[in-house]
């Protein structure tokens, strides 16, 4: 599973938007877009994303791994 395929389980777990999720992390709202398309975040917004989702960082880019 991609990165951004974990993130849009973890937006629907917690019931909130990927927008919502970015801004509730504190990083752009419109962040997810380029997930979308492939992108990995940069390390710190990684961090940010985990804390928000109360997740390891390992567990969201490890294709093995789900979230």
């Amino acid at each position: 599973m991609t990165f951004y395929e974990k993130f849009k389980v973890l937006c629907a777990e917690k019931e909130v938007s990927q927008e919502g999720a970015c801004k509730g992390a504190g990083l752009s709202k419109t962040a997810w877009i380029r997930w979308s398309y492939g992108s990995y975040p940069r390390a710190e917004s990684l961090q940010k994303i985990c804390r928000y989702f109360g997740v390891t960082p390992e567990s969201m880019i490890d294709d093995e791994q789900d979230p």
